[in-house]
Formats: structure tokens, C-alpha cells, sequence
């Protein structure tokens, strides 16, 4: 869930911001419609409900594929060393995390008649503050306080093979990489050295980013034919949204592939981002409203059911709390603290 920031390796990177910025929006905001129409159901779901219910989630998957990205051409820096990276990502997700995670623990334990189906116990929280996998009280599998977490417990095994690859010359790092992935996945959780957790194959959604550095840093996505990435765009979206397929294929190759493509596509149409003022600002609030939106859509969810808010004053309050906090967290809460945090872990680092 990371922003493309510039780490020094060519002018070009700066220019991904607004083609990328503007995919981590339609990111969030399709794993937040999902969550509303999981949390607010009706009796019969319309298409476009249904749709978000079902294929939603796949938000997630273009975020793998995007920190992927990052990654990559944060790996290719020749001034980057492991702790300027490890400081960077860590005052990155830390403090708003902490925070979410902190407040909602509260919520849990003092409102639970409004967070309905959110399992506690102090273990738990511990091991969600340090980004450690561990199954949920309430029966639902490895999900932290913040559940929308399970997916930063993956980045941040990410990160940590990403900054164990830097110590290996530039022209080599992206192949420790995937040796480090397929490490993870195919070793060390089968094997119980790790959590079983990190056996999900959703975790080569990161290595699908890094062909995407290495096909952006080739010239790949320049093409004078916008209307080429525009169509790949609309395919990668019918694909994002078309039916698993009956024997059940795993999530990163029904959605990994597609989503791939996707941020490829908006790569090639960046041009046509530039301008783009909204979705840039909506991207850059992306992380904190991935990290508030559940609680604030249970609060709504106890509004409308308990206090009988009628759903449409119920679902624009939500909306409009999501926005608001959102923005509200990325200016005084993401940005600023995740300023000093890297400051205070890498001196240097200006």
C-alpha cells in the first residue's frame, strides 16, 4: 500500500506518481465498496453489488503488485543501503498502523456491541503491533486487530528480503528477490520455520511488481498509441471482475495476472494522469483510508441497525468520515510522523 516516492535512481521515477497514485485509489476504494457490501447487506444484491462482494478484494492484489514496484526501483537506487530502506518503509507504515490498531483494540474492548465479529485478547495485539501472524479469536483466520493488516504482515516480509538483497551488487538484487520469495513460500512456511501463514502464493503478487520495474525501467510502457494501453486497461478490468473459474485456482492466478496488467496499463496512459489533481490526492490518502475504513463502516453498520439511522444517511456519513478522516490522517498524522520516525531510525536519511 505504498506511494512511489523518488529514491535517487533516474528522473523517470518521479514521473509514475500520478498514473500510480491514481490506481492506488481505484485500489482502496474497490476494497472499501467491498467491505460496505459485505457489512451493509440487502436481500437482493444489484449487479453492481454483487460484483464488488465478489471481485472487491482484488484491490488488494493490484496493491501487491504496486508495493512490488516500488520496490524494485527503490532496489535499483545505488545510494540506497538496507537501513535508509528499512527506516523509509517502517516510518511508512508504522505510525498510522499503530495508531488504527491501537484505537480499534479500544473500540473492541469498550464498544463490542458496534464491532461486531472482531476478536481480542492481549496476545493478539501484541502480535499485531510487531507484524506477526497469528489466528484471530473470532474463528476467521490469521487477521489482526486491524484486519485489513493480514496484507502488511506480507509486506513486511517483503521488505525484509527487498533490504537483505541490497547487500548483493545492483545488477543481482532483483534475482535475491525472487530467491528470497520463493524461499519464504516454497521452504521455509512448509517447513514450519515460519508461520504458515506466508504459504499463501500471494506473495509472488510482489514479484509480478518487479517485472513491472524491470519492464518500466526497459522503455516498455512508452508508446506513442495511448489507445493500446487504454484497451489493456479495459481488459485487465474484465478480467478483475469475470467468475473464479470452478476448480477453484488460487487467488494470485486469478487476480495476480490481471493485476499485472492493470498497473502496466496505467503506467502506459501516464501522460493522460498528469493533470489528474483528484485521483493523485485520493491516492495519497489511499494507506489511511485502507487502514480506517472498516471501523468507520461498522460504526455506520451500528447507526443504521441499532440506533435505526435510515442506510442512505448511514452509507453517506460513512462515506463522507472516510474521505474526511482519511485525508485527515495521511496530512497530520502519516506524513509527519512517519517523517520523524525515519529521521530518528536514519540520521542521515534528509
Amino acid at each position: 500500500m505504498n506511494s512511489v516516492e523518488s529514491d535517487g535512481a533516474a528522473p523517470s521515477h518521479e514521473r509514475l506518481l500520478s498514473s500510480i497514485q491514481a490506481l492506488r485509489a481505484f485500489a482502496a476504494w474497490s476494497v472499501v465498496l467491498h467491505h460496505y457490501c459485505l457489512i451493509f447487506p440487502v436481500d437482493e444484491p444489484g449487479a453492481w453489488r454483487q460484483a464488488f462482494i465478489d471481485h472487491g478484494a482484488a484491490g488488494v492484489d493490484v496493491f501487491f503488485v504496486v508495493s512490488g514496484l516500488v520496490m524494485g526501483l527503490s532496489a535499483n537506487d545505488p545510494a540506497i543501503t538496507p537501513r535508509r530502506f528499512l527506516a523509509k518503509r517502517i516510518g511508512r507504515i508504522v505510525p498510522a498502523y499503530w495508531v488504527t490498531t491501537l484505537i480499534i483494540a479500544f473500540l473492541i474492548v469498550r464498544m463490542p456491541q458496534m464491532m461486531v465479529n472482531q476478536g481480542y485478547s492481549d496476545e493478539l495485539l501484541v502480535k499485531s503491533l510487531l507484524f506477526i501472524p497469528t489466528q484471530n479469536p473470532n474463528g476467521l483466520g490469521f487477521l489482526p486487530i486491524n484486519s485489513v493488516g493480514w496484507s502488511l504482515n506480507l509486506e513486511v516480509v517483503f521488505y525484509l528480503i527487498v533490504a537483505l538483497s541490497l547487500f548483493a551488487p545492483r545488477a543481482q538484487r532483483w534475482i535475491w528477490i525472487a530467491a528470497g520469495l520463493v524461499l519464504v513460500h516454497k521452504l521455509l512456511s512448509p517447513l514450519e520455520i515460519i508461520n504458515d501463514f506466508y504459504r499463501d502464493p500471494v506473495i509472488y503478487e510482489f514479484m509480478m511488481g518487479i517485472g513491472v520495474a524491470f519492464l518500466w525501467r526497459s522503455g516498455a510502457m512508452l508508446s506513442r498509441r495511448p489507445w493500446i494501453f487504454a484497451g489493456l486497461a479495459v481488459f485487465a478490468l474484465v478480467c478483475l471482475t469475470r467468475p473464479a473459474p470452478p476448480w477453484g485456482l488460487v487467488r494470485a492466478v486469478d487476480y495476480g495476472p490481471p493485476a499485472f496488467l492493470l498497473v502496466c496499463a496505467f503506467l502506459g496512459l501516464e501522460p493522460y494522469f498528469a493533470r489528474a489533481r483528484a485521483l493523485v490526492h485520493l491516492g495519497n490518502h489511499s494507506y489511511s483510508v485502507y487502514l480506517i475504513h472498516p471501523t468507520i463502516l461498522y460504526a455506520g453498520w451500528y447507526l443504521h441497525v441499532v440506533r435505526h439511522w435510515g442506510i442512505a444517511l448511514a452509507t453517506t456519513t460513512c462515506f463522507i468520515a472516510i474521505v474526511s478522516i482519511g485525508a485527515a490522517s495521511y496530512h497530520f498524522l502519516e506524513r509527519p510522523a512517519g517523517r520523524l520516525l525515519t529521521r530518528a531510525l536514519s540520521p542521515r536519511d534528509r
